[in-house]
């Protein structure tokens, strides 16, 4: 499970579909230093932040008038999409909060009725990173 320190949630979604990234380490390289995972306790320490696994967060929008920014933001989105994110972006906090939290990344597809999470341990972390998953791993 994921330690409840200071974390980062981004949520996003389009018309039918939303992802939630979770992370706390803005260098890739200071993960091996924070010994991300604890495999004995079981627990996850860091994680790269939303912006270093999907770094188009960090785009500017392009620029909406004060007038049309609600009917920027509504159009072409599915009548209920934000309440699922809303929902599962909760849900993940309380899991986080209570110590339950296991996934890192979840995407929700509405068309499919469809949930995909991101388990986060050192194996998928790694792979996603391109690192070694040794070095991910605490040494004490």
């Amino acid at each position: 499970h994921i330690t409840p320190e200071r974390w980062w949630f981004d949520a996003g979604n389009g018309a039918e579909f939303g992802q939630l990234l979770v992370g706390n380490a803005w260098r890739i390289d200071l993960m091996h230093r924070r010994d991300a995972f604890d495999p004995e306790k079981g627990v996850c320490h860091a994680l790269p932040l939303p912006t270093l696994v999907r770094p188009e967060l960090l785009v500017l929008p392009r620029q909406v008038s004060d007038d049309s920014c609600a009917q920027a933001a509504l159009a072409g989105q599915g009548p209920t999409i934000n309440q699922f994110m809303a929902a599962l972006v909760v849900e993940a906090v309380r899991r986080l909060l209570e110590g339950r939290l296991t996934w890192w990344q979840a995407y929700l597809e509405l068309e499919t009725m469809s949930l995909r999470t991101v388990p986060a341990d050192p194996g998928a972390v790694s792979r996603l990173l391109g690192m070694k998953e040794e070095k991910l791993i605490g040494r004490r």
